[in-house]
């Protein structure tokens, strides 16, 4: 039963992620490449952009209603369409193509960087919070192993690792900006929208691929460090409500 229900979550998760590349990167991406190319109509690359944005918006919504949490890769995704099909539509300069989608990397990391002079780092609001780890009873424990400061260190140094990983996206896309999009924006407008579309693609990949796999990293940092600091196991810092679920699927 526990391996069915195993199983199960990972075909769930195998099914969300497939979804988000679909709805985010895949469809956006097609349409911004296509509709210009195959639609003669001064307005196509508009009518492009306007359909494109409908996506990760659209997605954001309903996974928002289904999970109740924000969907960042819906997010992230929203903005790099409506940066890249606003260049796209105007004959702007590819070295501000380059600069924009170094731009939204680099921002992300600043946040990452500025929240650390804050009582709360970015990590502690994206991973250590009260949805996923039962934050009461750890905060005792480190209470009473008089680890309370060792703690913060772990939310420093887990902050510092999502922001380098959005320093090396900020130089990868940058980099990837320069190499794809070359065509000039006026005398070769219509390989400049293939280009564009090609490069969107590719900044995904470079962005939400290392993101996802650093919030990892940080993710089973953060669960070694704090069962070393507490001397709790990994089910017992988990929040309350994952474990009533497990427990109730197990039941059946």
């Amino acid at each position: 039963m526990a391996n069915n229900n195993e199983n199960k979550k990972n075909k769930q998760s195998l099914n969300d992620m497939l979804m988000n590349i679909l709805f985010n990167i895949v469809i956006p991406v097609m349409i911004l490449k296509k509709v210009p190319e195959h639609w003669d109509n001064e307005n196509a690359a508009v009518v492009a952009l306007c359909v494109a944005l409908s996506f990760p918006i659209g997605f954001f919504i309903f996974d928002y209603i289904k999970t109740k949490k924000s969907n960042f890769i819906s997010i992230l995704g929203f903005i790099s369409v409506l940066l890249t099909g606003v260049i796209g539509i105007f004959p702007i300069p590819n070295e501000y193509l380059a600069i924009q989608e170094a731009s939204v990397p680099f921002i992300i990391m600043i946040v990452c960087l500025v929240s650390l002079i804050t009582p709360f780092p970015v990590v502690e609001k994206l991973v250590y919070n009260d949805a996923v780890f039962n934050k009461d009873l750890i905060n005792n424990k480190l209470e009473e192993n008089n680890n309370s400061d060792q703690m913060h260190k772990v939310m420093r140094n887990s902050t510092l690792i999502v922001a380098a990983s959005f320093l090396l996206s900020t130089i990868l896309n940058y980099t990837l900006a320069k190499k794809i999009v070359v065509s000039d924006p006026i005398t070769q407008a219509a390989q400049r929208t293939q280009e564009i579309g090609d490069l969107t693609f590719w900044s995904y990949i470079f962005i939400a691929l290392p993101c996802t796999i650093v919030m990892g990293i940080a993710i089973y940092y953060i669960v070694t460090k704090i069962s070393k600091l507490t001397g709790l196991k990994t089910e017992e810092m988990l929040n309350g409500d994952f474990e009533t679920e497990e427990k109730t699927t197990n039941d059946k």
